[in-house]
């Protein structure tokens, strides 16, 4: 989706989660939390000084990045999620969440590539190679596989009341735009979270469906990165001063 983006001449940036990708990985799973992630992708915004940002999001891209806007006024103005909720309570009874939260807890040998590969099959040898190159062995894997368990499900889990006050953020104080990407095939963050999360989101459009496709939508994502720039009216050229 990166080129896509970049291609009419905007600057895209992609940031790993800490103990993701390239990003420093703590050692145990105890060490990460909703609130130390959210912390970090606040300095991250306000560090670079973000402005006119268009949020593309998915999964925990939805459950802590959703909540940015309201953290930080007057710097988001557009909104692309795919395949994520503010609502994790709706995975509650969820009983493939369920098994995919307890096996990530007990498995320190997780393996990343393994993981996308089952939601994506058609993933070849070298492009699963590179989801697991950042994780050498299971000393690497505490923030991966901390991401389920930290899924805030009860009221009283770390970042329940936030996702809580940014549902009502959406509803009544954003004015920006919004389109949503759902994979339909998702056992979890698919239709069953999406379109509750369309009609939280003021003046949220009808989602583009997209069929045969799961969890990981930035897999099958050219074509919905070209059709959220023509929605948002940012595929037209920029021209030097930042204008189209």
């Amino acid at each position: 989706m990166i080129p896509i983006f970049a291609e009419p001449g905007h600057r895209v940036l992609a940031l790993d989660l800490l103990g993701c990708g390239k990003s420093d990985k703590l050692p145990a799973v105890a060490d990460y939390s909703y609130t130390l992630h959210r912390k970090l992708l606040i300095e991250f915004v306000e560090r670079l000084d973000l402005r006119n940002v268009t949020l593309v999001c998915q999964d925990w891209g939805g459950l802590l990045g959703l909540t940015l806007p309201m953290e930080l006024p007057g710097r988001f103005e557009r909104v692309l999620a795919m395949n994520t909720t503010l609502m994790p309570y709706l995975l509650r009874y969820n009983l493939m969440f369920r098994i995919w939260r307890m096996w990530a807890w007990l498995s320190p040998g997780i393996r990343p590539g393994y993981v996308v590969k089952l939601n994506e099959w058609r993933l070849t040898a070298q492009e699963r190679a590179a989801y697991d190159a950042p994780y050498p062995d299971r000393r690497y894997t505490a923030g991966a596989r901390a991401f389920p368990a930290h899924v805030p499900l009860q009221r009283v889990d770390d970042g329940a009341d936030i996702l809580q006050r940014a549902v009502t953020w959406w509803r009544e104080d954003w004015d920006g735009d919004a389109l949503l990407a759902i994979g339909t095939k998702d056992f979890a963050l698919g239709r069953h979270t999406m379109l509750p999360l369309q009609r939280v989101i003021r003046n949220c459009p009808d989602p583009l469906l997209l069929r045969g496709v799961s969890h990981y939508v930035q897999e099958r994502g050219e074509d919905v990165a070209r059709r959220a720039l023509a929605h948002f009216g940012l595929d037209r050229p920029v021209r030097a001063d930042g204008r189209h």
